[in-house]
């Protein structure tokens, strides 16, 4: 078969022309409208790589520019790179020279930041998706608003199951983030899963919260695309305390973090009924915390609260819950369960020699099925551990994703959280490894005993990172301005301490369970 998770948004162009598709800064595109300006940079990727280009990065802000340059960057054909505004120049650049892309697309803020350093990563083509420029530090751009338009819209370009749909970089433990290949087949596959599990409509009103170099991004468009249904680009200034865009667009399907939840309530912006459109919650990249559900619960009375599980490795969600409260709360964390498998979906718990898991015994998860990426780029040592052949007594020889969550399997087949087997997070739905922040924050202060560890929220979730640095004495304030040149804002620790020893296992490991102690005194 072939792919391209443009096409239904093709055929909403051709049947249902003149439908909402997108709303984003007070505006409205119909389908039509938008899928003219998507086949607009298709048509010029094709020309400007001689017929299609394989790898596109996009840096660009959540605006018009954005989402018309990924809906065209899939109508070429071409696998998508997105970059996230926020994130340092150091950082932009290791994954530019990373990820290798045939073009690479700007939004006109982030051209006018761009140094020449992050200018040098890159040395293909590239597209302003927005504004006039001809040039940037010496080279040479092309600007979509000289791009010839296009009367006719052209169908999007298929490509066989085996390419690339996408590529995401989530957090190393070198201090490299890492590139997850995901195959169009299956992001096909997890868009049908969804979409037979929930009854989208196209009548309803998608949020879109996530960042678009968050993977969950992508059901914020295509799931909603292939609905026939309409986006709802979230201002970042309401991002905080969204009540107000949900009520006044009157939006039907919600997607976010959890740690949102603990957000709005501490600013008393959670009340029982306030959003009644919602039928359908979301919530997904953090542990879902009951009491951050039961609140969320009675905001939408008239709706449905999901806790969906999955991570960039395995495209949107492997299992799904829908909240019953009173039934499905783990008693070690006091959150929701994570459910039972999409369809055509294969999850189970493992256990540290491979073998499976009985029902109730705690193990790690692993997941496998025609959703689950092909490994990571250039890694072959990270794909080999962490994507593995094993042996199910029902379900056969397949390969298996191994998570490094922590749960058990209750005997009604549905799957609980109790934690994690490694030192990788989520913070606010960022994915990190503890190993990368420690990384960064030993090339900073020059000292190579340091560690870091979460600060828990009593709603569920990370709320932060501390570090410590084995020292008389540190400037905290330094170190977080130079971490902040290499690592994402929510990476950066709050708080950064000197001290005069680490605490050590038995193993001669770092004793994070005696640092959570430290840090609880500290506060």
């Amino acid at each position: 078969m072939n792919y391209n998770p443009a096409y239904p948004f093709y055929l909403n162009s051709i049947n249902n022309p003149d439908n909402p598709a997108l709303w984003v800064d007070g505006s409205t595109y119909s389908y039509r409208e938008l899928a003219e300006q998507a086949c607009r940079i298709a048509v010029w990727l094709r020309q400007a790589t001689n017929s299609r280009a394989t790898r596109v990065a996009i840096l660009a802000h959540r605006e018009i520019c954005a989402y018309r340059g990924i809906l065209g960057i899939c109508w070429s054909g071409a696998s998508y790179v997105p970059l996230n505004p926020a994130f340092p120049d150091q950082r932009l650049a290791t994954i530019i020279e990373s990820a290798s892309p045939d073009v690479l697309i700007f939004d006109r803020k982030m051209l006018e930041r761009a140094t020449p350093e992050l200018i040098r990563a890159y040395a293909g083509r590239i597209l302003l998706a927005d504004g006039d420029m001809d040039n940037i530090h010496g080279q040479s751009i092309a600007c979509y608003g000289q791009l010839p338009e296009q009367v006719n819209i052209t169908e999007p370009s298929f490509v066989d199951a085996e390419a690339e749909a996408y590529l995401v970089f989530t957090s190393g433990t070198t201090g490299k983030p890492n590139g997850v290949i995901t195959r169009a087949g299956s992001l096909d596959f997890s868009i049908r899963a969804l979409c037979e599990r929930y009854p989208f409509v196209a009548s309803d009103r998608f949020s879109q919260f996530f960042d678009l170099s968050f993977d969950f991004s992508v059901m914020d468009l295509f799931v909603s695309w292939g609905a026939g249904a309409s986006t709802y680009v979230v201002p970042d200034a309401q991002k905080m305390a969204p009540g107000r865009f949900i009520v006044d667009n009157s939006l039907t399907v919600w997607t976010c973090v959890p740690s949102l939840i603990k957000i709005m309530a501490q600013m008393k912006l959670l009340k029982p009924g306030i959003f009644p459109s919602l039928r359908l919650s979301f919530f997904s990249g953090e542990m879902l915390a009951e009491a951050a559900a039961r609140l969320w619960q009675a905001a939408t009375s008239n709706g449905v609260v999901v806790n969906l599980y999955g991570q960039c490795e395995t495209i949107i969600a492997s299992l799904a819950h829908t909240c019953d409260l009173d039934a499905a709360v783990v008693d070690e964390t006091r959150s929701v369960a994570l459910g039972t498998q999409l369809e055509g979906i294969f999850v189970a718990i493992v256990n540290k020699d491979g073998s499976f898991a009985e029902p109730g015994i705690r193990g790690e998860i692993a997941v496998s099925g025609p959703h689950v990426a092909t490994g990571y780029l250039e890694n072959s040592q990270r794909t080999r551990e962490k994507f593995r052949d094993l042996e199910h007594p029902s379900y056969g020889l397949r390969s298996w994703y191994i998570t490094g969550d922590l749960a058990r399997q209750d005997k009604e087949g549905v799957f609980h959280f109790l934690g994690r087997a490694d030192n990788e997070l989520k913070i606010r739905g960022h994915r990190v490894t503890l190993e990368e922040v420690e990384h960064h924050l030993r090339q900073c202060s020059g000292c190579d005993s340091v560690a870091v560890i979460p600060i828990r929220s009593d709603l569920g979730g990370i709320e932060a990172l501390r570090g410590f640095i084995v020292a008389e004495r540190c400037n905290e304030q330094k170190l977080k301005t130079s971490l902040r040149q290499s690592l994402p804002q929510p990476l950066v620790p709050k708080r950064i301490h000197p001290i005069r020893e680490l605490p050590l296992s038995r193993n001669g490991k770092i004793d994070r369970a005696a640092l959570a102690l430290i840090s609880a005194a500290l506060d």
